[in-house]
């Protein structure tokens, strides 16, 4: 299974820059999520930069909201 290792937030835009387990290096756009339920909160820059990576996957908000790390895998715009 395909977990992430790192991420970073992209600066001016609501992307992360991500480390697979595998090696990959993706970068994925958050953008269309943020009006979305409990992704409205990501809309706050301070909070969107506030990543962290937990149990291999992202991870904001003290881990009231996560991500799949399948679906960023999957639909994550390769980098390398």
């Amino acid at each position: 299974m395909i977990r992430v290792k790192s991420a970073e937030p992209v600066a001016g835009a609501y992307k992360l820059h991500l480390v697979f387990t595998d090696g990959s290096v993706k970068e994925y756009d958050f953008s269309y999520k943020l009006n979305d339920g409990v992704f409205r909160k990501l809309q706050d820059r301070s909070v969107f930069e506030n990543v962290s990576v937990r149990h291999g996957t992202v991870t904001w908000d003290d881990d009231r909201i996560d991500f799949d790390p399948e679906t960023l895998y999957a639909k994550g715009a390769p980098l390398s």
